[in-house]
């Protein structure tokens, strides 16, 4: 990861205040080089797959490891953007109804 990057991984770390963009549990900021393979390690996640063309910028949360692997794909055009504020106190199944 080029330092650019780890630094603006650094800066999304510290606005969720180091927690899961999706359950909203401490995660953990691996240093530059460093592979791990802990279920908490913060990794970069795109809302709306870059597949299905999303972006950088705002398109882009942390997310720990665990729940990146385990994500469902949202469709934004049937749910429209989801807010902070619900995440963790809702189930994902609310986004799938």
């Amino acid at each position: 990861m080029s330092p650019t990057k780890y630094r603006l991984k650094v800066i999304q770390f510290d606005r969720q205040s180091g927690l899961c963009h999706w359950c909203r549990r401490p995660m953990f900021l691996a240093p530059p080089g460093v592979d791990s393979t802990r279920p908490d390690l913060a990794t970069r996640e795109h809302l709306v797959p870059r597949s299905r063309g999303g972006g950088e910028g705002e398109n882009v949360v942390l997310a720990c490891k665990k729940c990146n692997n385990e994500r469902i794909i949202i469709e934004p055009a049937c749910h429209g953007p989801i807010p902070n504020d619900d995440l963790g106190t809702k189930p994902l199944s609310y986004l799938v109804s």
